[in-house]
């Protein structure tokens, strides 16, 4: 193997991860004691270029233990996090003043800024344990920017910061603080985001909270409904405007999801307002709109996804007659009613899951 002409010790590697979070820091200290425009604006793209350097080189060595050790050493995420509000506000404020006032240099210097430490932190949270420290910290901001009138322009930013979040849902155990900050109602707003990789970031992000999420749909009700009310303009979108990846993962996530508000529904603890809350979000699932969306997972011929499909269905189906809204008393029947597009075939789920019951073939939707 060819040298590459450099050689560095263990030690110096080391270091260099150390020194680099040590700078950096110290960078963001000293800019906080800077008045005036242009001190700042030159503070800030030095904090750039260090971020920048520190997250190539993280995302090339992003398991390194050095880099936990400099973490538990200088808090990065506390001072990333600062960064991030403070250009967030910035950026906000700029969006509303007058032409004469707007200024596009400082734009594009805080959203580079903004966008270069949402992705530094993108890859640092590349394990369990560095999210469990990150969480806590960054996930406001994170939010918030999502939140923000800046996330209908910044595309940019919007993409790494749906990845944050969906890095953070990865872990079962981040995700009742995720319901709890809004993380479930923020995602709803950017699944069918005119960007293919925002939007499976997105819809990704739904599929993780959406798994037994029984007791967070009790606790976060008044969000959870909003919520799905954004969902069925997704049921009635035409589904050859979608990507196939994000209609999966968005068919995953609903499918997921029904069969948890059913049990969600039953739970002893439950008060009345909110199993209102709770079966009015079913009305939307149920219509026959959102059925046909999940029911895509039926397209593809793997196992996995006939199952997420069936369990939906079937939490549908129970609900459904439970309230009187469908005819049918054979759970057969209700699946012979329902209509799926296979290729240039139009047939029933019943046609389709007889199809496949004897499959051996995987892969992926068409």
């Amino acid at each position: 193997m060819a040298s590459s002409g450099i050689n560095l010790k263990a030690d110096d590697v080391k270091d260099s991860f150390s020194k680099s979070f040590e700078r950096l820091l110290r960078t963001v200290e000293l800019r906080e004691d800077k008045r005036g425009k242009v001190a700042i604006k030159e503070l800030n793209d030095t904090i750039r270029s260090e971020a920048e350097a520190l997250a190539t080189r993280v995302r090339s060595d992003s398991q390194n233990p050095e880099i936990d050790k400099a973490m538990r050493t200088y808090p990065i995420f506390s001072s990333l996090k600062s960064i991030i509000s403070e250009a967030s506000k910035a950026i906000d404020d700029l969006c509303k003043v007058s032409k004469e006032m707007y200024d596009a240099r400082d734009m594009i210097s805080w959203g580079r800024l903004r966008l270069t430490c949402f992705n530094l932190i993108s890859f640092l949270g590349s394990n369990e344990e560095r999210c469990a420290v990150l969480l806590p910290v960054i996930i406001d901001p994170t939010l918030d920017m999502l939140r923000s009138t800046s996330a209908r322009t910044d595309f940019a930013c919007v993409r790494v910061a749906c990845n944050v979040v969906r890095v953070l849902s990865l872990s079962p155990k981040n995700r009742p603080l995720l319901w709890r900050k809004g993380s479930f109602s923020v995602m709803t707003m950017h699944c069918d985001h005119k960007d293919p990789n925002t939007s499976l970031a997105a819809s990704v992000s739904l599929r993780y909270l959406c798994t037994q999420c029984e007791r967070s749909l009790i606790d976060d009700a008044p969000t959870f409904v909003a919520a799905t009310e954004r969902l069925r303009s997704v049921f009635g979108k035409d589904p050859t405007k979608i990507h196939p990846m994000v209609r999966v993962e968005l068919s995953r996530a609903v499918a997921l999801l029904l069969p948890c508000c059913n049990v969600a529904r039953k739970n002893d603890t439950i008060t009345d307002k909110r199993l209102t809350m709770i079966e009015s979000a079913l009305d939307v699932m149920c219509t026959d709109e959102a059925t046909r969306f999940f029911c895509y997972l039926l397209v593809s011929n793997i196992k996995l996804l006939h199952a997420e499909a069936l369990n939906a269905l079937k939490a549908s189906f129970e609900y459904s007659k439970e309230k009187d809204k469908i005819r049918d008393t054979d759970f057969m029947r209700y699946l012979d009613g329902i209509r799926i597009r296979v290729g240039d075939r139009n047939v029933s789920v019943c046609a389709r899951l007889t199809e496949t019951a004897t499959s051996d073939k995987a892969g992926p939707p068409g």
